[in-house]
């Protein structure tokens, strides 16, 4: 049979831990040797076996992992951002190349700005790059 261990990271679970006087000491030391261990380890069972901190962990756990996927849509919206940032540098690239191209045989910008169904001042600042 498996021994239920309440996961300390908890806000719930550290705040049943600090309550005890010992192992709030135990864990603000810098060292800990194997009995002082065991006396967490107890506590931690504690946590584990009330039905209340239980609750509060899986709610927690919710909430984490609600934030963990809002991160990664948060991430991915990043990486597409940039990636539309690429392409539309690499268009822009495209396009002044195509309205210096168009000037260079004659055509004059209102013509260049019309060819390409662009603004005439877009066309004019793209000759100008």
């Amino acid at each position: 049979m498996a021994t239920l261990i309440a996961n300390p990271i908890y806000d719930s679970v550290f705040k049943y831990m600090i309550a005890n006087e010992k192992v709030a000491k135990i864990l603000l030391s810098a060292n800990i040797n194997d009995e002082d261990m065991q006396e967490v380890i107890r506590t931690l069972k504690g946590a584990a076996s009330d039905a209340s901190i239980r609750r509060t962990m899986m709610l927690e756990d919710e909430i984490l992992g609600e934030l963990k996927d809002k991160d990664l849509t948060i991430e991915n919206q990043k990486e597409q951002l940039a990636e539309q940032k690429e392409q539309l540098a690499e268009q822009t690239k495209i396009m002044s190349t195509m309205a210096k191209t168009l000037f260079a045989t004659g055509k004059n910008i209102s013509e260049i700005a019309s060819l390409v169904n662009l603004d005439e001042a877009y066309v004019a600042k793209s000759l100008e790059d």
